[in-house]
């Protein structure tokens, strides 16, 4: 994660989700298409990672007892305190919950946090309610089906050997 400060402030006028994802991407801000972080902005980040190639996941609240993230950065989507309809964004990380004066039992070995560690904003954002953790997968090398097609154009089939 390269930290990547947000250059736009103001209610339904900030870029602070466009710096989150920049900075998860290793990429210049300029380089991120401006999703608003009012009306549609999952809808045109989601068809943005689809055509850039970009692995997302979403996860909501509700959610996170049922999951398991580890060692990873995400993007954290909270309500800002006192203005409706507003989010802000910053990035997290999440790992395991450590107790240190506490011997892990069976069950607290798969409980994990995600708590804030870069805000782009270099003000103060009052914010609220945990809404979304996103999660970006940077294309690794190609898609599938450009590597299918290449090796089935050259005759190439990979076959595993029994035994």
């Amino acid at each position: 994660m390269i930290p990547v400060k947000q250059t736009r402030f103001g209610t339904s006028k900030g870029n602070c989700l466009l710096a989150c994802v920049a900075s998860l991407l290793h990429r210049p801000l300029d380089s991120i298409p401006d999703f608003a972080m009012s009306g549609s902005w999952f809808e045109d980040l989601y068809e943005w990672c689809l055509n850039e190639g970009i692995g997302l996941i979403c996860v909501h609240p509700k959610d996170l007892e049922h999951s398991i993230i580890l060692n990873t950065f995400c993007v954290m989507i909270f309500t800002v305190r006192g203005i409706d309809n507003e989010n802000h964004a910053v990035i997290g990380k999440c790992s395991r919950e450590e107790s240190p004066l506490v011997e892990l039992k069976d069950g607290m070995k798969w409980k994990w946090v995600c708590e804030p560690t870069f805000d782009p904003n270099p003000n103060v954002v009052s914010v609220e309610n945990l809404e979304h953790l996103i999660f970006l997968i940077p294309k690794l090398g190609g898609r599938w089906d450009d590597y299918a097609s290449q090796n089935s154009a050259r005759g190439k089939m990979v076959r595993r050997r029994k035994g």
